[in-house]
């Protein structure tokens, strides 16, 4: 709308009649008042600033313009050099013959790296670059000259898919197939488990490529095993057949040049308690292209806490957790909570004893690089104890690569020989470390006997060979609609028998924790985005199937179906496949379940159930014996077919990577023998689903 003004408003009124001559020219108005003073002297002052302006001050930089110019335009070869993602420059500037490179999605191959790195330092005495293959241009591999050494440790995971930080080396080798590596001289590790069809495809792909573009393999490429429990004695072996490679074929000498610290430790008393780190975790690495979005990490108190089942060998909890005190922290439904643990009092105490450094635990402390090149994974400053019990894993598996090492540090003769017998066979060490299941602090009290203390283990020593604390993650089983302000998940509690001995268990570090608080008990725990979301349409039908815990997220996706119901928006059908060991002790959710189904009746909720431990003919089903949840989807699979055929519908699978493989290997059978597909259009039509994000898994294990 306009606006109307009256001129006698705007202007004063001494200037507003028309002058006819000079004479009639007003005299102009003095200042009245202090106000206007005030006025003229602020105007006055801006204009002098602004005309003044570059000359007496907001000088440009005379560098300014360097801002706008190529940074390699006036550097030398040198600073050429060290801004390039060459990794041939930087063995070059570094003076380094072999080039570690690891490519991990959950960190396991870096550690693998790590290990490798510190053993060719003792036995060679040669320093190896570590190097991430995101950080280096994957073309700058084929220069790599025959006088240098590429390693590469590459994990696998999900359908067959290579690690974030391979993506660039997967595109290259892809887009390069008459590209040269003639030069190139390397040795390949990968982690995989067999569970999965595509078994440690990366590697695979990897080595072909590179051995079809001419580059010289050292030995045959190693592979771990995941799912037999043997990932390290598979890298320890083909680590040694490395080691004789290098000796034979590039003559380098083996020799033990012992313990070389690449961290310092300092206990440092005038260092104030306000400065150490005694629990909070530091922010895990973040920042680099195709990482996983994360929040921060935050103290979140329990709010709830109750058991879903218990029985003699295991139990069941479910947890929520309060976040209305943290606005900041969001969550969708289907993402996962990064649970930091803590080490149990009685493995914290254990360690200090056997250490004999009881008295130096709540010392400040002070952890500093000693090699250039290494990566501090510890906050500093801080004290023995919250390095033992947040930051340290101290309850996690013994390798023999640490047996052998401690060898230099044994107190006693009869532990030297034990160490060495053991760490010289492989089948003895693990016999050994499977017979009771021990951790740092057990083996050296086992191998040293009572009393005895292993007081020459440098610090440093034990920040080098033991892993430091990670998060466990665990599938959020609350939505994010239904409850914005807490988080839920549902969690396992086990104690596994160790060979059969119902004294000696081994317990869930991370479970056990959370399954000794009580509310309002705090724990630290970040939100990791998950891409295992619902259809953007309501009116999507679904396909759940989930195995045991496996139905976290599936009660947060029903949550939400529920609440839309409730609002009167339409929603799509869903079949829920849902097993367990016995519909009397381990039907999680059962009664959610039946309040669901009462309240969205059979059209649009069904629940299909299946108990291995129990008689299949009492649940109504034409199986007899033990019925998994595979066994449901085969004998249900016409509306399964009619639902994702017909009615579009998503398939989610949530559980045990064993019972996903096994859900897409009933479903393969299925489309050949009743659609008369064969098996290429299958596993077409499977991989378009899975890109389409159609068909999507949350598996472990």
């Amino acid at each position: 709308m306009a606006s109307t003004y009256n001129s006698s408003s705007l202007f004063p009124l001494s200037y507003s009649r028309k002058w006819s001559s000079l004479d009639s020219f007003p005299t102009p108005l003095l200042p009245a008042t202090l106000d206007d003073s005030l006025g003229l002297l602020v105007i006055f002052a801006v204009s002098i600033a602004y005309l003044s302006r570059g000359r007496f001050w907001d000088k440009k930089d005379p560098l300014h313009h360097l801002w706008f110019e190529k940074p390699q335009a006036d550097l030398g070869e040198r600073g050429l050099a060290s801004l390039n993602r060459s990794i041939a420059i930087k063995l070059e500037e570094t003076n380094k013959d072999i080039v570690i490179f690891w490519g991990s999605q959950s960190g396991t191959a870096e550690r693998l790296a790590v290990r490798l790195s510190r053993e060719l330092r003792r036995r060679f005495g040669i320093e190896a670059i570590l190097a991430d293959l995101s950080d280096y241009d994957a073309a700058s591999i084929a220069q790599i000259p025959s006088t240098k050494v590429a390693i590469f440790i590459l994990s696998t995971y999900g359908d067959g898919d290579p690690p974030d930080n391979v993506n660039e080396l997967w595109s290259w080798i892809a887009a390069n197939e008459d590209a040269s590596l003639r030069s190139l001289r390397y040795a390949g590790f990968g982690l995989g488990n067999s569970n999965y069809n595509a078994y440690n495809r990366v590697i695979d792909v990897v080595a072909e490529a590179f051995d079809k573009l001419g580059a010289q393999s050292l030995l045959s490429v190693g592979k771990a095993d995941d799912l037999r429990g043997s990932t390290v004695e598979d890298f320890l072996s083909w680590q040694d057949a490395l080691f004789g490679a290098l000796t034979t074929i590039l003559h380098y000498r083996q020799q033990d040049f012992g313990y070389q610290p690449t961290l310092s430790t300092v206990y440092d008393e005038s260092m104030d308690i306000i400065d150490l780190h005694l629990g909070e975790p530091i922010e895990p690495r973040q920042g680099k292209k195709g990482d996983p979005e994360r929040s921060k990490i935050h103290l979140l108190p329990l709010k709830e806490s109750r058991e879903l089942f218990s029985n003699s060998e295991r139990s069941c909890l479910h947890l929520e957790f309060d976040l209305s005190h943290h606005a900041q922290l969001k969550y969708k439904t289907g993402d996962h909570l990064a649970v930091w643990p803590q080490n149990p009092e009685e493995a914290v105490e254990r360690l200090l004893d056997v250490l004999g450094v009881q008295s130096q635990r709540n010392l400040p402390l002070s952890i500093s690089i000693a090699e250039p090149g290494t990566e501090l994974k510890f906050p500093t400053p801080t004290t023995l104890n919250a390095l033992f019990k947040h930051y340290l894993d101290i309850c996690g598996p013994i390798s023999r690569d640490l047996l052998s090492s401690l060898i230099q540090f044994a107190p006693s003769k009869s532990s030297k020989s034990l160490l060495e017998q053991l760490s010289s066979d492989g089948a003895a060490c693990t016999q050994y470390l499977a017979r009771k299941y021990v951790t740092i602090g057990q083996l050296l009290v086992d191998l040293g006997g009572a009393g005895t203390t292993w007081s020459s283990i440098p610090l440093s020593f034990l920040l080098e060979y033991l892993p430091p604390m990670k998060p466990r993650y665990y599938s959020i089983s609350s939505s994010s609609v239904v409850q914005p302000q807490s988080i839920a998940i549902t969690t396992l509690v086990s104690n596994i028998p160790i060979n059969g001995d119902i004294n000696n268990r081994l317990p869930g570090l991370t479970t056990n924790y959370m399954a000794r608080m009580t509310p309002p008990s705090k724990l630290h725990a970040h939100v990791q985005r998950s891409r295992f979301k619902l259809p953007i349409s309501a009116t999507t039908p679904l396909i759940l199937i989930a195995a045991g815990t496996g139905i976290a997220p599936f009660r947060a996706f029903l949550a939400e179906r529920m609440r839309l119901h409730r609002m009167n928006r339409l929603i799509g059908r869903c079949l829920l496949f849902y097993g367990a060991r016995s519909a009397h002790s381990e039907f999680l959710y059962a009664d959610e379940l039946a309040q669901v189904h009462k309240e969205l009746g059979t059209a649009l909720v069904e629940v299909v159930t299946a108990f291995s431990r129990d008689e299949a003919e009492g649940q109504g089903s034409p199986i007899t014996g033990k019925c998994y949840v595979q066994d449901q989807v085969k004998e249900r699979f016409g509306d399964v077919a009619t639902l994702v055929l017909e009615k579009n519908a998503w398939i989610y699978i949530c559980g045990s990577a064993g019972m996903g493989q096994g859900v897409g290997r009933v479903m393969g059978e299925c489309f050949e023998g009743e659609m008369g597909w064969d098996g290429e259009r299958y596993r077409e039509w499977a991989a378009q689903m899975k890109r389409t994000r159609k068909w999507q898994e949350d598996v472990w294990g």
